[in-house]
């Protein structure tokens, strides 16, 4: 038996505006990183794991954790070779949140292909 809720709308018609709501969020978020590469991605070229790439990004002084997400280090925030995806996610409270990932521009895949021609 289907519920009336605010206004006449059923439940299942709010859940799906919510959802719809949440899907624009997240396109409008995610609009200057929709052709950036993985860690995994970029990893695969050079018989890596996208977390082994993590570590060596780290160990090199160009991405740090803050919040429990990747983030380059202040000397290459501005150089345009990251941008942030953005996945939705529910907490253990219930409560919607965004989680970021850290992935890279054409240029960030070329910088790393230097990095670790060396």
């Amino acid at each position: 038996m289907m519920k009336t809720f605010y206004l006449g709308f059923s439940e299942e018609e709010i859940v799906n505006k919510a959802e719809e709501i949440i899907a624009e969020e997240l396109e409008e978020k995610n609009r200057k990183s929709r052709f950036c590469y993985t860690p995994t991605e970029i990893a695969k070229l050079y018989n890596m794991s996208g977390n082994d790439l993590n570590s060596f990004l780290k160990d090199q002084g160009i991405i740090r954790k803050q919040e429990g997400a990747w983030c380059l280090t202040r000397k290459y925030i501005h150089r345009d070779l990251a941008r942030h995806r953005y996945i939705a996610k529910t907490n253990q409270k219930g409560q919607l949140m965004f989680k970021a990932k850290l992935v890279w521009t054409d240029k960030g895949k070329d910088f790393i292909k230097q990095l670790i021609k060396y």
